[in-house]
C-alpha cells in the first residue's frame, strides 16, 4: 500500500518565471505568482509584447490584433501547490502544443510539473518554477472502453491529410509497416480477451513489454485513497507479491523510486490522466543532465468516473539505445494509454455495492 508524501492542501504555489520568445528572442519576462491569461492584442490594448496586472486577472499580450492564428484569450497559466502549473486552452479553435509535443486542444486543460514549455504559432511561452528539478506532464484524460458510449464510432471525415499513409509519410518501408503490424495484432489481441481471459492482466503487461519495451511494467489498485500494486512484469517475469517487486532494485534507489510512484500516483488520482514524469528536467545537453529514470501512468476508470486503477511504465537511463533526452516518449505515453483503456475495471476493483440501511 503506498500513502503518497505530498499533500496539496498544505503547500502555497511556488514561485515562477514566465518568459515570452519570438523571433529566437526573450521579449518579456513576469513573475508568475496567480493565474495569468496570454492572448492577442484588443482594440483597447497596448501593443506586444505588453503586460497588465492592473485587472483581477492580469493578461500578457504576445500578438497584434491582426495574428488570427492566436486567440484574444488563448490560454489561462495558473501556478499551483508543489510546483504544478495549470495550462487551460481558453481559445475556441486554436491549438497549444506542450512539450514534449502534447496537444492541448481548444477547452482543455493538462498540468505539468517542472518546466513548461508552450508553443502557438511563432510565440514560445517557457514558465520556470524556481524550486522544481524534476518534470511531470498530464497528457488528458482517456475513456475507457469498457464504457457503453465509447463503443460507438465517430464517422470519418474524409480527411486524406489525417490518413496513416499521410501522416507516417512515404518513406515508412516495408519491414517498419510489419512492425507496426505486430504492435496492432497485439494490442487488437489483447482487447479481444478481455472479457472472457483470467489472464488478462498478464497479458496487458506482456502487451506493455511487446510493443513499448519499457524496463518494468505494472498494474496498480486503488480502493479510496490508497493503491496497493497487483502484478508487475520484468525481464519477462510476472511478479504479483510487491516484496518480490521491490528486489528489482538496488536498495539505494528503492527509496527514491517509492517516492516517485507514490508522486505519480497521487497525481493520478487526483488529475484522472495519464502523466508523464521524467525524474530529471528533459534537456539535449549536456548528456549528464538527462533524466535518469522516466515513469508513465495511466488511469483505470470504471463507469462512475472514479480511479480505480492504473497501468504504469518504468525506464531507467543508461541502457542500451537511449541517448535520447527524453527517456519515454509522447508515442509512448499514449500506447500506454491505449492498452490501459482496455482493461476491465472490475479485473482490479470489486464491483461498487449499495450498502444496506441500519436498522433497529
Amino acid at each position: 500500500m503506498i500513502d503518497s508524501p505530498f499533500n496539496p492542501h498544505e503547500s502555497s504555489p511556488v514561485a515562477a518565471e514566465l518568459s515570452v520568445y519570438s523571433g529566437g528572442q526573450r521579449r518579456l519576462v513576469v513573475p508568475l505568482v496567480s493565474a495569468v491569461e496570454v492572448g492577442r492584442q484588443r482594440r483597447t490594448e497596448s501593443v506586444p509584447f505588453y503586460y497588465n496586472d492592473q485587472n483581477s486577472i492580469p493578461r500578457l499580450v504576445v500578438a497584434d490584433r491582426y495574428e488570427t492564428q492566436i486567440s484574444r484569450s488563448h490560454v489561462t497559466v495558473s501556478p499551483l501547490p508543489g510546483g504544478e502549473i495549470l495550462l487551460q486552452n481558453t481559445s475556441r479553435n486554436c491549438r497549444i502544443t506542450v512539450e514534449p509535443g502534447r496537444e492541448l486542444l481548444p477547452g482543455k486543460t493538462c498540468f505539468v510539473r517542472g518546466v513548461a514549455r508552450l508553443h502557438m504559432q511563432h510565440v514560445t511561452i517557457v514558465v520556470e518554477p524556481s524550486e522544481v528539478t524534476e518534470r511531470m506532464i498530464s497528457l488528458g484524460t482517456p475513456r475507457p472502453l469498457s464504457q457503453s458510449s465509447s463503443q460507438v464510432f465517430d464517422r470519418g471525415s474524409g480527411d486524406q491529410g489525417t490518413s496513416l499513409v499521410a501522416t507516417l509519410g512515404s518513406s515508412f518501408d516495408a519491414e517498419q509497416g510489419d512492425q507496426l503490424m505486430m504492435w496492432l495484432r497485439t494490442i487488437a489481441k489483447l482487447f479481444y480477451s478481455a472479457s472472457t481471459n483470467p489472464r488478462f492482466l498478464e497479458d496487458a503487461l506482456h502487451a506493455i513489454d511487446d510493443v513499448i519495451g519499457l524496463e518494468i511494467a505494472m498494474i496498480w489498485s486503488r480502493v479510496d485513497s490508497d493503491w496497493q500494486l497487483t502484478c508487475s512484469l520484468s525481464c519477462g517475469d510476472v511478479q504479483t507479491s510487491p516484496a518480490d517487486f521491490a528486489a528489482e532494485f538496488d536498495e539505494n534507489i528503492r527509496t527514491e523510486l517509492a517516492n516517485d510512484f507514490a508522486h505519480v500516483l497521487d497525481r493520478i488520482g487526483r488529475w484522472r490522466q495519464t502523466v508523464l514524469y521524467h525524474s530529471a528536467p528533459i534537456a539535449v545537453e549536456p548528456p549528464s543532465k538527462s533524466p535518469h529514470h522516466a515513469i508513465v501512468a495511466s488511469p483505470i476508470i470504471n463507469p462512475q468516473t472514479r480511479v480505480v486503477g492504473a497501468l504504469m511504465g518504468l525506464r531507467r537511463g543508461g541502457q542500451p539505445r537511449r541517448d535520447r533526452s527524453e527517456l519515454i516518449t509522447r508515442l509512448e505515453a499514449s500506447l500506454v494509454e491505449l492498452i490501459a483503456s482496455g482493461i476491465r475495471f472490475d479485473w482490479i476493483a470489486p464491483a461498487e455495492e449499495s450498502v444496506p440501511p441500519k436498522t433497529d
